[in-house]
């Protein structure tokens, strides 16, 4: 993986919960130099990837509205399948193994749970990349 130190990154959320996908672009705003682009389904998401984000912010759990909504792995996949070379990180407010294994054979470089110190982990990944 390129290292962008020093780099404005383009950054993308996809996260379904609006209060806490607006939270976290708040937090990723004050906190970092970088653009952040907030998408609440997966499929929005991959309308845009044309934009080349270097980082994506991806929700494990995606509860859309809409009938055979595709789940964050689903999505993960394929972004993968579209070239991407965007780092990867996976949110969920699951902790199980096998939940973080999967996300990872999958291609995520990162599986983060929803917790308290996530914003502040988030922030560390993507200062490190």
């Amino acid at each position: 993986m390129q290292i962008l130190e020093n780099t404005k990154k383009k950054i993308f959320i996809v996260e379904d919960e609006e209060l806490f996908a607006n939270l976290l672009k708040d937090f990723l705003e004050r906190k970092t130099p970088h653009e952040v682009c907030l998408f609440h389904t997966g499929e929005e998401c991959l309308q845009h990837m044309h934009l080349k984000p270097d980082v994506i912010i991806l929700d494990y759990y995606l509860d859309s509205k809409e009938k055979d909504a595709a789940d964050g792995l689903e999505i993960l996949r394929k972004m993968r399948g579209m070239g991407s070379k965007a780092h990867i990180i996976i949110l969920s407010g699951q902790s199980g193994f096998g939940v973080a294994m999967q996300s990872r054979f999958d291609g995520a470089q990162h599986y983060v749970i929803k917790n308290d110190q996530a914003f502040e982990r988030i922030e560390l990944l993507i200062n490190q990349n």
